[in-house]
């Protein structure tokens, strides 16, 4: 898992940066203020969000978009560490007042590929609640299914759904 870089059309995925913390500091802002922190609560402060932003550079992606380089977001690998179940757990966040919904799935759809490319899983998961419309919306239309008590994308599903798509 050492590439550092992605790209696509329109996103540059990298790794964290400390000078990120200004960016994590305005999605946690985001973050906090709706609807969010019953589950889980940002810190605000900058000095916490630059540890925020170091912790994720280890198993994270900064994703950033190219016409104004701003951060929208982010994706991370919660388990890498520890997936001898084969399941890979996904985490994302982004800040949807300026993050498309389309920004959000080319973003994760660049993850899950290289997720299915570099690790041996047989499927990568996702935990939202279904009230994150936001979090969830992207991930149905790459075609996550609903489980109990997640979302999940296996990777033969991955694979016809990406072949499907050369195709047309």
């Amino acid at each position: 898992m050492k590439r550092d870089t992605f790209e696509t059309e329109r996103l540059i995925l990298r790794r964290w940066r400390e000078s990120d913390a200004e960016d994590v500091q305005r999605y946690a802002i985001y973050k906090n203020g709706s609807g969010f922190e019953a589950w889980e609560q940002w810190p605000t402060e900058l000095e916490e969000c630059r540890k925020v932003a170091a912790y994720f550079a280890t198993n994270g992606w900064a994703v950033e978009r190219k016409s104004d380089s701003r951060m929208i977001g982010f994706v991370v690998f919660n388990n890498l560490n520890n997936i001898e179940d084969r399941l890979l757990d996904l985490g994302h966040g982004f800040t949807h007042p300026i993050a498309s919904c389309g920004e959000v799935a080319e973003a994760l759809a660049v993850m899950i590929q290289h997720a299915f490319d570099t690790l041996d899983i047989d499927a990568v998961d996702a935990r939202n609640e279904k009230a994150w419309t936001d979090n969830t919306a992207p991930l149905f239309a790459l075609g996550f299914v609903e489980l109990e008590d997640k979302m999940q994308m296996t990777r033969e599903k991955w694979a016809a759904r990406t072949s499907n798509q050369e195709g047309k």
